[in-house]
């Protein structure tokens, strides 16, 4: 038995006080055994990902419990939008056979 999580988060980068601002950030879709720390199993996971990253801190900014054949095109109203969000989605399995 396993579950599956959408872990999203967000990096912001500031160039100083008077120059612009970068915000940005990845969704992953995470399944891991369940079991009592199934959540917390994936968040480990997914921080392999991007605790490293060029850009500097990443923040995990939501988790949410997702049936297994869930993509992020499930929740979004637009198309197109929709179908951009699931080319970029991560994917990560515990046994770490299907990354992208």
């Amino acid at each position: 038995m396993t579950k599956t999580y959408s872990i999203e988060t967000q990096w912001l980068e500031n160039y100083g006080e008077t120059t612009w601002k970068s915000k940005g950030g990845e969704t992953y879709k995470v399944t891991v055994p369940d079991g009592r720390y199934a959540q917390n199993h994936a968040v480990a996971l997914a921080a392999q990902e991007f605790i490293i990253n060029e850009l500097g801190v990443e923040y995990v900014i939501s988790i949410e419990e997702r049936d297994t054949g869930w993509m992020p095109s499930d929740d979004e109203p637009d198309e197109e939008y929709g179908n951009h969000k699931d080319r970029w989605l991560k994917i990560i399995t515990a046994d770490r056979k299907e990354v992208n």
